[in-house]
Parts: C-alpha cells; sequence; structure tokens
C-alpha cells in the first residue's frame, strides 16, 4: 500500500516489483525497506561515469566510480571474494587500456620528434644506418 504523500524511493521501489506484491507492504515495512537500501542508493560518488554502449546482440556498459572508502575490512574481504580482480575478462580489459595508453604516448613521442625535427633514439638510429 502507497503512502499518501509521494516518496521518490517508494515509487521506484513499486516501479520493480509486481503491483500484487507491491499492495502487501504496510507502512512500517516499506519504512524499514526505505531505511535500509535508500541511504545506499543516496550516497554520491566524487567520480561517477556512466556509459552503456548499445549492440545488436545486446549492450555493454561502463561504470567508474570513485570516492571516499567507507566500507569495513570484512566487507571489503567479502566483496574480493564475490568480485575477483583478476579475472579473464578484467585481464583482457586492462591489457587493452595498458596497450591504448602505450600506443597514445608512442604516438605523442613520434610527433613531438618530427615537430621539433630531433631524433630522441639518436644512438639506435646511428646502429641502424
Amino acid at each position: 500500500m502507497k503512502p499518501s504523500k509521494p516518496d521518490p524511493f517508494i515509487e521506484q521501489f513499486f516501479a520493480r516489483i509486481p503491483a500484487k506484491t507491491a499492495a502487501t507492504f504496510n507502512p512500517t515495512q516499506l519504512e524499514i525497506l526505505k531505511q535500509t537500501f535508500g541511504s545506499r542508493a543516496s550516497k554520491k560518488h566524487t567520480v561517477d561515469l556512466r556509459l552503456s554502449m548499445p549492440f545488436p546482440q545486446g549492450g555493454f556498459y561502463w561504470v567508474l566510480l570513485m570516492g571516499r572508502e567507507k566500507r569495513g575490512r570484512d566487507r571489503l574481504q567479502q566483496e574480493r571474494r564475490k568480485h575477483p580482480l583478476w579475472t579473464v575478462a578484467n585481464g583482457l580489459v586492462i591489457s587493452g587500456f595498458l596497450l591504448m595508453i602505450a600506443t597514445a604516448l608512442l604516438g605523442t613521442v613520434f610527433i613531438l620528434e618530427e615537430q621539433a625535427d630531433i631524433q630522441i633514439n639518436s644512438e639506435v638510429n646511428n646502429v641502424v644506418k
């Protein structure tokens, strides 16, 4: 049962569950749900970048969140077990990202060499000639 004044959290909550189930909640239960989940949803991150990329087979999304760490040691350990950093997919993404950075840096060095007409690796160039 919905409360008389509109509450953004409760409205969003009801939008995600079946109407029959929503009708079974009383105001006390809704207030406890709001206290439990509402505080988590309202936290702001210092950096909050979200990007959705549509593809024919379904889309992908990228999320980068950064801010002060407020979780306790036990929760951090639990989440590390649940979401390990070193997986095959993560390794591929990290490798691809590092490859893009290295390519950009080498390209920048090449452009600077050409623009300034200098040889950063002149010893190597002399040996090759």
